[in-house]
Order: structure tokens, then C-alpha cells, then sequence
């Protein structure tokens, strides 16, 4: 039952992203974590 949350959750935050106009890679790049040089 929780998974089944979870993966709705996932569908209306994937489809959010997607109507705000933001690519993917830009927005993974913009919310990565900073990595150490």
C-alpha cells in the first residue's frame, strides 16, 4: 500500500516538473548535492 503512494507521489512531482518547463538534466544538475572537488 505505501508503495503504492510513494510511486503516485513520484508521478505528480515528475508531471509537475514537466508542466514548470524544467529538462531533467538541468534540474538533477541544480539539485545534485556539492561533491568535494
Amino acid at each position: 500500500m505505501r508503495k503504492i503512494k510513494l510511486l503516485g507521489f513520484v508521478s505528480t512531482f515528475l508531471l509537475a516538473i514537466a508542466h514548470s518547463g524544467v529538462t531533467p538534466a538541468c534540474w538533477f544538475y541544480w539539485y545534485q548535492p556539492k561533491l568535494p572537488e
